[in-house]
């Protein structure tokens, strides 16, 4: 039995956003990185980098990966799908599953969503898309996420988090 490759996307957890410095959100964030690499799984941090005032993916985040093999994607617009399956291809491996977290769930983890969801009707083999709501920050609510999820035939993995008083750092 063949096992499926899967990629960890992680998306804009970079200090210049705010919802990227939630405590739990990084917290869960690292969680999805520790499973990645427990089952071997591909990481890619993708970084918003129109602006200097973005800076680099958190330090909670990257000390996770350590030296653990990944991929830094630089996008220049919310939906980063283009550059992350170009670097599928520059490896030569297409993940069977994209499993996303991170910020803004309302913009830039939304639209990666829907523009992997688009890139995979050109597949013969097309990919699955999974989202981690508790991995996931930004200002959109539990009907919507759920909405969006089933509308570009996504898994959502876990519950959608109950609104709870949030730490920032």
């Amino acid at each position: 039995m063949k096992t499926e490759k899967r990629a960890l996307v992680i998306i804009d957890m970079q200090r210049g956003f705010y919802n990227a410095n939630a405590l739990i959100t990084i917290n869960k964030v690292i969680k999805q990185i520790k499973r990645a690499k427990k089952f071997g799984d591909t990481i890619f941090v993708v970084e918003y980098t129109p602006h200097s005032s973005y800076e680099i993916t958190r330090p909670e985040v990257m000390k996770a990966i350590g030296s653990y093999p990944h991929s830094r994607i630089y996008k220049c617009r919310d939906n980063g799908s283009q550059e992350i399956l170009a670097a599928c291809d520059s490896h030569n491996s297409r993940p069977d599953v994209f499993r996303l977290c991170g910020v803004n769930t309302n913009a830039c983890v939304k639209l990666t969503l829907i523009g992997l969801y688009n890139q995979s009707r050109y597949y013969e083999k097309p990919y699955s898309l999974e989202v981690v709501p508790e991995a996931c920050n930004g200002h959109i609510n539990d009907n919507i996420f759920q909405k969006f999820t089933n509308q570009y035939k996504a898994k959502t993995i876990g519950p959608i988090p109950a609104k709870k008083p949030v730490r920032y750092i």
